[in-house]
């Protein structure tokens, strides 16, 4: 009797740690993936032009085309502005921003203002769910890839025999990472990205999901995963497995330059550095210090003379 009492509890313990870990899967899917505040105050263009952060005058004088594309997975409106240099150059970046932010966080820092002073032109994009373009939702990358490489061949067209590159931030960064070694590969070389730069990049979206829930929940990552392996089709339409960077990174054969700050909170260093590690050369990396997420561009001469080095040095690319 006192055993099967005994059998009795312990079923009930650990029914309850299982309902527990459920329940954790699920406020973690619902915060850190659904009900995310994507289209967040404080990214618009007027809301970084209060902030004087780049040559407003400039920008406003140059030649700037909007564009609008259906989505080739699932019909939905994709929105983007190209910004021609002033000079005229078959140099482009096209820009990713990060999640909750929209195009207009290219204008971040001064950003604009160098990739304009380099010779580039610059098609910066609402990536899905975000600013102008539509969406239910993100997803980290997995679809996000797809939708870069039709921007790609959007400026590939205008510019036929033009130098595309393109520069990522955190979400941005990975979607950039993924397509660049999942999609640009497979390319033929008239459309082919040159050269790519992630900034703040996590190098797996399970890990990532599963260090945030730890800094927030104090929970280890056996119980993030468990939950998510159940729960994560039904929430996303997507398996978030499949999002894994350091897995695209392997097939990467193009220059890559990899930008992380060493106080980054939410997005460790240290994946950068995973990210490096795991991506043949030529390449490069720069840990900028002190900053946090998405901040090395306010380390501005460390930043750009990086920059400078791995155009001219890895990247090949002629002023």
């Amino acid at each position: 009797m006192r055993l099967q009492k005994t059998i009795i509890i312990a079923l009930v313990i650990t029914a309850a740690i299982a309902v527990a870990w459920f329940g954790v899967g699920i406020i973690v899917m619902k915060n850190a993936i659904e009900s995310y505040e994507t289209k967040k105050p404080g990214s618009s263009y007027e809301d970084f032009a209060r902030t004087k952060c780049f040559n407003e005058e400039q920008l406003n004088n140059l030649k700037k085309v909007e564009f609008t594309i259906p989505s080739k997975k699932d019909g939905c409106l994709l929105s983007a502005t190209l910004i021609y240099n002033p000079t005229p150059s078959a140099k482009t970046i096209i820009y990713c921003h990060m999640i909750t932010s929209s195009r207009w966080e290219v204008l971040k820092g001064g950003r604009i203002d160098s990739l304009l002073a380099r010779g580039f032109n610059v098609l910066t994009f609402d990536q899905r769910a975000h600013g102008k373009s539509e969406g239910s939702s993100p997803t980290y990358g997995f679809l996000e890839k797809f939708d870069l490489d039709q921007w790609v061949d959007t400026v590939s067209a205008i510019f036929p025999r033009g130098i595309i590159g393109v520069e990522g931030v955190s979400t941005g960064a990975a979607t950039a990472i993924l397509h660049a070694g999942e999609i640009n590969p497979k390319k033929d070389a008239a459309r082919k990205v040159a050269f790519y730069v992630f900034e703040c990049s996590y190098s797996d979206l399970a890990k990532q999901l599963a260090y945030r829930v730890n800094q927030h929940y104090y929970l280890p990552n056996m119980a993030l995963k468990t939950s998510l392996k159940i729960l994560d089709r039904p929430f996303n339409g997507f398996n978030i497995y499949d999002v894994s960077p350091i897995k695209a990174a392997r097939h990467i054969d193009v220059p890559v330059l990899f930008v992380h700050s060493k106080a980054d909170g939410y997005v460790p260093a240290q994946m950068s550095k995973e990210l490096y590690n795991a991506v043949r050369p030529p390449k490069m990396l720069l840990l900028v210090p002190k900053m946090r997420h998405a901040e090395a561009i306010y380390a501005s001469k460390l930043y750009w003379n990086t920059y400078d080095r791995f155009l001219k040095n890895i990247a090949r690319i002629k002023e």
